[in-house]
């Protein structure tokens, strides 16, 4: 109904409904957005599948096929690439279920329906979380000062090999332990000795 269509306008969804017995696939406005097609196109599963990206096609095929055959009671759920026309790369959430009937004594797959969403801009900001973690991760494994990381307890969770050879620990030794409990006596750099209860 209307309000149900106002609900996935809202939530910038698009719907998609894959008709089983005729191959055809109806999309709505977004959703044809979504995987780069234009409003006139008549689409089918073969061509929707193709626009999805080498790497995520065969996985999401089969996970097609799988809730097409019933397992996870029809439930469709799955991330995956869309390569558009024009070449750019977009990031698609896809969730649906398959509805039967009943013919006898077994039960035949009718109709596929479900949502899509765009999550273009949230995958772009995991993956640049990604590089700027493994960038500072590199930066602290091969600089020669040495990094230890505490917790809000003062609790050591984390150092680099630079901080294990001015300390002589490893960081196996020291995950765990605060700067109080380190038995081994910590200095300033003008040689006197620094009391672990007043190390940062």
């Amino acid at each position: 109904g209307e309000s149900q269509r106002l609900a996935i306008e809202a939530a910038e969804l698009g719907a998609w409904d894959y008709r089983l017995d005729t191959g055809e696939v109806i999309w709505d406005e977004r959703c044809r957005n979504g995987f780069g097609f234009a409003a006139g196109d008549r689409l089918d599963y073969a061509k929707a599948i193709i626009n999805i990206h080498p790497q995520d096609r065969d996985g999401t095929d089969e996970a097609v096929k799988q809730a097409i055959a019933g397992a996870n009671g029809g439930v469709y759920q799955r991330e995956f690439r869309v390569i558009w026309p024009d070449g750019s790369l977009h990031w698609i959430s896809s969730h649906g279920r398959v509805y039967s009937r009943s013919e006898g004594h077994e039960r035949r797959a009718i109709r596929f329906i479900g949502v899509n969403s765009d999550i273009t801009e949230r995958k772009q900001a995991e993956e640049a979380l990604r590089v700027t973690q493994e960038r500072y991760r590199l930066l602290a494994e091969t600089m020669r000062q040495g990094v230890v990381h505490q917790d809000a307890e003062g609790k050591v969770i984390a150092m680099n090999p630079a901080a294990e050879r001015i300390l002589g620990w490893t960081h196996q030794e020291y995950l765990g332990v605060t700067s109080v409990q380190v038995e081994s006596q910590t200095i300033r750099e003008d040689g006197s000795f620094f009391p672990g209860d007043e190390h940062p």
